[in-house]
């Protein structure tokens, strides 16, 4: 990759987007149906969208019967495994968020990264400091109000899931989700 730093000098930042400072977006419609959509991992690109494993949480509603009315935030191609309350989704994010970093080469989206009713839209970004910078400036472009942004100023450890809290706390739900990724790879 041209202009890459070294991979010891990855960063992240997180931000932070109010549901009503995201209301412009097509992502703000999945609200409507899911309390909570979190990304459990990504898994590359699908017809040019971003694709990924996701978690959702809602109040009883058929996936199927709402497919075609969230397709603007959310394309799911398959239900991985259902229960009562919530649902593990293979999906495509065709949204112009996910859009931005995925057209940055020297960036990638990692957990914890969740949409949801209370909190709004909570994101973690990794990759070089070139990067960043490029999303920072995109990214304010696109949400013209005040996001809230968290940048490291340190450098990022070769793999920080493993190590961090976010990763103890969710240990049975990250194993679920790479047990569906490992049986669909087969």
């Amino acid at each position: 990759m041209g202009g890459s730093k070294a991979s010891g000098d990855m960063r992240y930042f997180q931000i932070r987007i109010l549901h009503e400072q995201a209301q412009h977006l097509p992502g703000s419609i999945i609200t409507k149906y899911f309390s909570k959509l979190e990304l459990i991992t990504g898994t590359g690109v699908t017809d040019s969208l971003p694709s990924c494993i996701v978690k959702v949480e809602h109040d009883g509603i058929d996936i199927m019967k709402i497919k075609d009315e969230i397709k603007g935030g959310l394309i799911i191609d398959q239900v991985l495994q259902e229960g009562d309350g919530f649902a593990y989704l293979k999906a495509r994010t065709p949204g112009p968020i996910q859009q931005l970093i995925a057209e940055e080469d020297e960036a990638w989206i990692m957990p914890p990264t969740y949409l949801s009713r209370e909190d709004g839209f909570f994101m973690t970004i990794h990759g070089t400091p070139d990067g960043m910078k490029r999303l920072k400036d995109e990214l304010e472009i696109l949400v013209p109000e005040r996001i809230k942004m968290k940048l490291s100023s340190a450098t990022v450890i070769p793999n920080p899931g493993v190590h961090s809290s976010w990763c103890r706390l969710r240990r049975p739900q990250i194993l679920c989700a790479l047990n569906l990724v490992t049986r669909l790879a087969h």
